[in-house]
């Protein structure tokens, strides 16, 4: 999928500290990290910034509000200088009419993402719980 894939993304370079992603926006886009490494962030009511993750190289970040085409439940902040490469949902429909192969495989790769992640959150509530 790499090569064929990279044809649909546009690189992003993002410095320590930049927003790629802001809680609450409308998502229209997901990205992949090459390079660096992101927090992803809750923004509270009372501006408190609460760190809820840490993701670096070989990552997809955005792609729940990015598939449900929903606001962005958080904030995705480069931690130190990062590279990463976006996706769009106008290139995502670009790939699907021009390569069903390469975009059925992308999608059985978001969601084997997301069945990972869904197995993780259970276990760390499990560990919450007992």
């Amino acid at each position: 999928m790499g090569a064929a894939l990279r044809r649909y993304l546009e690189p992003v370079k993002a410095d320590e500290g930049d927003v790629l992603m802001r809680q609450a926006e409308q998502s229209s886009d997901l990205m992949f990290i090459e390079s660096g490494r992101v927090s992803v962030q809750l923004e509270m009511p009372d501006g408190r910034s609460v760190r809820v993750r840490v993701f670096g190289p070989g990552t997809v970040v955005g792609e729940i509000a990015f598939y449900l085409g929903v606001p962005r439940s958080a904030s995705v902040i480069a931690d130190r200088p990062t590279v990463a490469y976006r996706l769009t949902d106008e290139a995502l429909r670009r790939m699907a009419r021009e390569e069903p192969a390469l975009i059925a495989e992308f999608h059985q790769y978001i969601a084997r993402l997301l069945a990972e992640r869904l197995s993780e959150a259970n276990k760390l509530l499990r560990a919450v719980l007992h």
